[in-house]
């Protein structure tokens, strides 16, 4: 007959570990979805930018307090509103008409912000007076444009709407595929290099200020605020529970090794502290590697996506000479 009396002091041990492993996971999660909740809540209105269009708006950049803004204004723009990349989407957009027959350019805001953002509708205006369509818009859960869940998809989703949008240019406005470019922001050069590689028809893109990884820029950010880096890897699985989306599934850097001969630009501050050069580096590398054609211009002493603000006729020109052999516009 078996005795099974000690069985039970035996067990405790185990179920109390078990207990703790199993509570450890929970906080772990709970962390991890805070930290998510931080990084991807939705954004709505523009913020800090509100008032401005295209015809009239202001800077905020404190470091430039005599940046005339008057060359960069586009009064002739228009709202639209654009069939987003999945059903029940609709993107609140401005369309900035450019020359007869010539190219357009879909300019992509970073995260956190609209197409209202003023380092971006400098950049609208340094094209469209060189004769360039311009289309800015926000994205899902952005500015003005519809709420789908409320969370931001780090570009898991957003990167349909630049699709979106480009076919909306090609279809409404009549305009050939090989003629529209992208423009990405900071985080919006990340998505739009996502955009870039899934749809082939993109003939070129540019990134200003990009991220390279998700991951990396998690891990980064979770540093400067003083949180343990391993803490992303609870923030990307609360994404993936929260919402389906696997946060990980586009790396910008992947754009590089599928962009099949298309041209890229990356532009980016050497003194970023926000998203560090070395993102761009990342890219420039790879590119070499891969033989890409991807051309860099690594700004020294810049922080973030102060280029345009800095050397705005550089970067006018940097840009334009850019889209023209890329998009082949007649200048």
């Amino acid at each position: 007959m078996t005795n099974s009396a000690g069985k039970g002091p035996r067990l405790r041990p185990l179920f109390t570990l078990t207990i703790a492993v199993c509570a450890a996971g929970v906080i772990y999660l709970g962390i991890g979805y805070y930290i998510y909740l931080q990084l991807a809540r939705g954004s709505y209105g523009h913020g800090a930018n509100d008032g401005n269009t295209p015809a009239g708006f202001h800077l905020n950049w404190d470091d430039y307090p005599d940046f005339d803004v008057t060359p960069y204004l586009c009064p002739d723009y228009q709202d639209v509103m654009i069939v987003g990349g999945d059903p029940g989407i609709d993107l609140a957009g401005w369309w900035i008409p450019g020359g007869v027959g010539r190219s357009a350019i879909i300019l992509c805001h970073g995260i956190h912000s609209s197409k209202a953002n003023d380092t971006l509708l400098i950049v609208a205006g340094m094209l469209h007076r060189n004769g360039y369509g311009v289309l800015l818009f926000d994205y899902r859960d952005h500015g003005l444009s519809s709420q789908e869940d409320g969370m931001i998809s780090l570009g898991v989703r957003e990167y349909r709407d630049i699709i979106a949008v480009f076919e909306w240019l090609v279809q409404e406005k009549e305009i050939p595929a090989s003629k529209i470019g992208l423009y990405g922001l900071s985080m919006g050069g990340g998505y739009a290099a996502a955009a870039f590689m899934e749809d082939q028809r993109i003939p070129a893109v540019v990134m200003e200020s990009p991220y390279a990884h998700l991951q990396m820029i998690i891990e980064e950010e979770l540093a400067r605020n003083g949180f343990p880096k391993w803490l992303s890897h609870g923030a990307i699985l609360s994404a993936r529970l929260r919402t389906g989306d696997n946060l990980m599934s586009m790396p910008p850097l992947d754009a590089v090794g599928r962009s099949n001969g298309r041209p890229m630009l990356v532009i980016h501050g050497m003194a970023d502290s926000r998203v560090g050069v070395h993102h761009s580096q990342m890219m420039v590398d790879l590119a070499e590697l891969k033989q890409a054609s991807l051309t860099s211009w690594l700004v020294e002493d810049l922080k973030h996506i102060e280029a345009p603000i800095a050397f705005p006729l550089r970067y006018e020109k940097t840009l334009v000479d850019f889209y023209a052999q890329a998009l082949k516009s007649v200048q």
